[in-house]
């Protein structure tokens, strides 16, 4: 399959394909590594008091990957669609989100 096409069907769920054992397995290593990195930044910026975590992007629509990284990391996690005014009413406010960001930089 297509590297886009696969994209594609991962955010659409095709066939459910978000809940592949193979696709689980993904988001729990991807879910330690945001662990580490986030251990890391305490380690080194003790004062520091991260409670919450703003996922971006297209992965953060992959429900199956926030619930991996909600367990895992052990903070509350929030949609892109928060940080926008009247966010929660856009369809599609993680790609709003990353649009800002790309503007931005």
């Amino acid at each position: 399959v297509d590297e886009h096409l696969a994209h594609t069907y991962l955010l659409e769920n095709y066939e459910d394909w978000q809940n592949n054992p193979v696709c689980l397995n993904a988001y729990e290593s991807i879910s330690v590594e945001l662990m580490r990195a986030l251990n890391f930044y305490r380690f080194s910026n003790p004062e520091s008091r991260l409670e919450d975590l703003f996922l971006v992007g297209g992965g953060s629509m992959i429900r199956p990957l926030r619930r991996a990284i909600e367990n895992t990391v052990g903070m509350k996690i929030h949609s892109p669609a928060e940080l926008l005014p009247g966010g929660k009413q856009i369809s599609a406010g993680h790609v709003l989100v990353q649009a800002i960001g790309v503007t931005m930089n």
